[in-house]
């Protein structure tokens, strides 16, 4: 055997060996997700689901923005409303941002029962039918605007 022959052979047996050692250690994390630990104040049967994109029943009319989301998902407590938290950081000013929200909410028949606006933060308070809403946009240090939603069904 020759010498290229027998390192191409020592690298790839390398190869097999370290992709095994990785399959072996990441196959669990791999087929089941990644595991979300409960924290022991939630009742037993407490469902936390993690998302890439929006949650289902989340109403879509109130995300406007093409962005990425930084936070997405709901806690379902058995017996209790599903409570739904969606976040993402917008580069829009924080006045443009409450202005536009303020609008979407009340077009889409949300009832608004508080209003806060200053120069860092905005939360709104809304609400229709049996759903609520809270709205909160932030100012980031040298970061954008984080728009965070937590709503509730």
């Amino acid at each position: 055997m020759s010498n290229l022959y027998k390192s191409k052979l020592v690298y790839l047996v390398i190869f097999i060996i370290i992709v095994s050692t990785f399959a072996y250690f990441n196959y669990d994390s791999f087929i089941n997700g990644p595991e979300v630990i409960i924290p022991g104040n939630y009742p037993v049967g407490t469902r936390i689901s993690l998302y890439k994109d929006l949650p289902p029943d989340f109403p879509v009319e109130l995300i406007l923005e093409n962005a990425s989301l930084n936070y997405s998902g709901t806690v379902a407590v058995p017996g209790d409303k599903t409570k739904t938290t969606v976040s993402y950081v917008s580069s829009k000013s924080l006045k443009d941002l409450a202005v536009m929200y303020e609008n979407v909410l009340k077009t889409n028949d949300w009832n608004i029962s508080k209003k806060t606006v200053s120069q860092t933060i905005a939360v709104f308070l809304a609400g229709k039918t049996n759903q609520k809403i809270i709205l909160t946009i932030s100012s980031l240090k040298d970061k954008g605007v984080m728009v965070t939603f937590q709503y509730e069904k």
